[in-house]
């Protein structure tokens, strides 16, 4: 994943989380995900992997495949998709 679908990723991520109201701290506790880590997903740092997604999915009150297609979409809209690395 290259940084401009990291920090799309963050972006979406983040908005998300302030739609539930949560900060971030209660956010991360939540989802039982280190709050650090939230952060550096937030901000573009980071990756998140395949658990980190069903965690911040339950946090959301999501299915994981609902969040995986919401950022799908997110990414397809920016034209990003066809520059995915892996």
């Amino acid at each position: 994943m290259n940084d401009e679908q990291k920090l799309e990723i963050g972006k979406l991520l983040r908005e998300l989380r302030e739609n539930t109201g949560k900060e971030r701290q209660e956010f991360a506790d939540i989802c039982n995900v280190d709050v650090s880590q939230l952060l550096r997903i937030e901000r573009g740092d980071g990756e998140p992997g395949l658990m980190t997604i069903f965690k911040i999915a339950t946090g959301l009150n999501m299915k994981p495949g609902k969040l995986v297609d919401i950022i799908y979409h997110q990414l397809d809209s920016k034209e990003l998709l066809d520059r995915f690395q892996f």
